[in-house]
């Protein structure tokens, strides 16, 4: 192994990026060489106080198999750096920010979708996509043929519910609905009614339904 490799590899252990197990008395020397190195710059690193709740959601975020990727990538980074004094200081400060920023953002949000199709021929109606970070649900009418002095309208089964609640006539455009509380399972459809809608605040004549399903 080349001085330089060898050298460079002692700065890996030296940070933790790579495992000291095997290392022979040549490069535990090299290694002791380079944690008195970079010592010094834990002195210019002020003390802070964790959020609260971050040790919870530290354990929320564990994976092995994610923390043994980005080890591997951060070794793959680590050996663009040809020169062991640029990788000391670039290394570490990059290794500061990448943690920090990984253990405070949050998890991605889920989203759901649900697809409303007609109960005759199965053709697509209406569209209801959530965000649940946003809590937003955006509903997209697909085209349903209207009979003359009709109105669609739009309603939601929770799941383990046993009568569904009205979310008004169908829109003519895409629309976005705030805070609308919804999940896997629950059911949605559209149904045929006398114009201006429901006369009972039940389905006159269901004619569409379509289940929601979470999209990864």
């Amino acid at each position: 192994m080349a001085d330089d490799e060898r050298d460079l590899n002692a700065a890996e252990r030296a940070l933790g990026t790579e495992a000291a197990g095997t290392e022979n008395e040549r490069d535990r020397r090299a290694r002791e060489g380079w944690e008195q190195r970079l010592a010094p710059l834990l002195e210019t690193v002020a003390p802070v106080e964790p959020p609260a709740g971050l040790y919870e959601r530290i354990l929320d975020r564990i994976v092995i198999e994610d923390m043994r990727a980005e080890l591997t990538a951060a070794r793959r980074r680590a050996s663009r750096w040809k020169r062991a004094a640029v990788f000391a200081g670039s290394a570490a400060a990059a290794i500061a920010i990448y943690v920090a920023v990984e253990i405070v953002q949050p998890a991605p949000a889920e989203r759901y979708v649900a697809v409303v199709r007609s109960d005759s021929d199965g053709s697509p109606g209406l569209i209801v996509q959530f965000d649940t970070g946003t809590g937003v649900a955006t509903i997209v009418p697909v085209g349903i043929p209207v009979p003359p002095d009709r109105s669609l309208e739009m309603w939601h089964l929770p799941a383990g519910a046993d009568r569904p609640y009205s979310l008004g006539l169908m829109p003519d455009d895409p629309n976005a609905r705030q805070n609308l509380k919804a999940g896997p399972g629950d059911i949605f459809a559209v149904s045929l009614e006398p114009a201006g809608g429901s006369p009972t605040g039940q389905p006159t004549q269901a004619i569409y339904h379509g289940r929601i399903v979470r999209v990864d």
